[in-house]
């Protein structure tokens, strides 16, 4: 068996490429990368950096430090120092605050968005960079078949997302671990291994130790990265045709959102379930949203048109005129959160997934 050729490192018009998929930006991009020092993001970070400067833009490189290794502050200053002797500014943030006992890994990367979200609008930064390459995008794809998810699951990851009025951007979804590396070593940079990338009580690192059995057996990381791209592809389908439905919807300022009868009872069911709960997860503040018997259960009891409420994920569903009405199960400072009830609840912060105004004319994405 002949040896693997070494990897070439990604050129310059590959990356210009990438990120003309991505556009449009403005005529000197200003971009965010989020970088912890480790390969993917490090090569991500000086790719950009190049590239905006060739349009006369620059690039803002931001760390994050999670405060759960003593190490991660050396680490952060460490990626200042390499990123100052390319001309690329850099900045820390830090979670602060106590961190929860269960569910770190989630927390760590609410926080993460969280924190860059905000620094991003706070400086007027439309664009944040995110280094997901391939393996992440196959890493992903394999895990969420493990947990079941459907085609909207499947996708993985979207190369362009919008997430708290900032474009999210994943410009290497087709690049590979070894061609970023090789682009480092050409420039003679060295980067940081993040422990926790060997860490076998995340579900990731265990999948990532069981990959070289996998390809083995023929199940390769390019090909299962280029069946998330396709299902991306789809999902995007989907999500366009979703966002039809939902200009329909009338999101009131009490945190109710209202819409007539034949907007979900309509549609194809697969896109009516998918609208449902998108608004379900977005009335009712939730992570993620429901999903399978319940969601299904449902949206037969509103077509069945029976006058009894329901309530699924945080929320009551209740018939309202020749419609629906869909309000928090649980108000603000004990006031009922009832269709009718007046406007005593707050609107909630709407969860990643809702549609909200593309950013970018004719760019509309989902997290």
């Amino acid at each position: 068996m002949s040896a693997q050729r070494p990897a070439k490192p990604l050129g310059v018009l590959h990356f210009a490429r990438a990120m003309r998929a991505l556009g449009p930006f403005e005529a000197a991009p200003e971009l965010a990368v989020a970088v912890s020092g480790g390969s993917d993001s490090l090569a991500l970070t000086l790719l950009a950096g190049r590239w905006a400067a060739s349009k006369g833009g620059h690039v803002i490189a931001i760390t994050v430090d999670h405060g759960l290794r003593p190490e991660a502050a050396g680490e952060a200053r460490q990626v200042k120092r390499w990123l100052t002797q390319h001309g690329i500014r850099h900045v820390t943030l830090r979670w602060r605050g106590p961190k929860p006992e269960r569910g770190l890994p989630a927390a760590a990367r609410d926080a993460r968005y969280e924190l860059l979200a905000r620094y991003c609008r706070r400086h007027g930064l439309l664009h944040l960079l995110l280094a997901h390459q391939a393996e992440d995008l196959a890493e992903t794809f394999l895990i969420r078949l493990g947990h079941g998810s459907g085609l909207i699951g499947l996708a993985a990851m979207a190369s362009v997302t919008e997430f708290e009025g900032v474009r999210l951007l994943r410009p290497l979804l087709g690049v590979t671990r070894a061609m970023l590396r090789a682009t480092l070593q050409a420039q003679g940079q060295g980067w940081i291994e993040d422990p926790t990338n060997q860490d076998m009580n995340f579900e990731r690192a265990r999948l990532r130790a069981q990959m070289p059995q996998l390809q083995s057996q023929g199940i390769r990381t390019g090909s299962v990265a280029a069946t998330a791209r396709a299902l991306g592809q789809a999902r995007a389908r989907i999500e366009d045709r979703v966002a039809a439905l939902l200009v329909h919807v009338s999101l009131q300022a009490d945190g109710r959102a209202r819409f007539p009868r034949p907007l979900l009872l309509e549609a194809p069911r697969p896109l009516a379930l998918q609208a449902l709960a998108g608004l379900l997860q977005t009335i009712g503040a939730q992570t993620y949203p429901p999903r399978g018997e319940a969601l299904d259960r449902l949206l037969d009891w509103m077509e069945s048109g029976t006058a009894r409420a329901r309530t699924l994920a945080g929320c009551r569903i209740a018939h309202h005129g020749e419609g629906f009405m869909i309000a928090p199960e649980i108000a603000p400072r004990g006031r009922s959160a009832a269709p009718g009830a007046g406007s005593g609840i707050k609107k909630p912060r709407p969860a990643p997934w809702w549609p909200r105004r593309p950013l970018i004319p004719g760019r509309f994405a989902v997290v």
